[in-house]
């Protein structure tokens, strides 16, 4: 997993060494596996359904807020944009 590496070897924190890698493309820290749901679209994911908190959005497709799904069955509690915002409600 991506991810888990970048974690593992990141430039400037050094070697992390509470990691360990997962074969199921999770993430494991401290013993706790996390799962990384990678989609290109938000359409198919259920983040609440899936207990996920937090989104990471890096492709720039939604970086606009109102483009996120918005009903309480599917919507993250946050979402992270990793891309300049293109409104003033959607800080970055």
């Amino acid at each position: 997993m991506i991810l888990a590496h970048l974690l593992e070897y990141d430039s400037v924190h050094g070697k992390f060494p509470a990691g360990s890698p997962a074969p199921d493309k999770a993430l494991v820290v401290n013993g706790r596996k996390s799962g990384s749901p990678m989609s290109p679209t938000t359409a198919p994911c259920s983040w609440k359904e899936m207990g996920v908190e937090i989104v990471l959005e890096s492709m720039g497709e939604f970086e606009r807020r109102r483009r996120w799904p918005r009903t309480s069955r599917r919507a993250p509690e946050r979402v992270i944009i990793a891309a300049p915002a293109s409104t003033s409600t959607a800080p970055s």
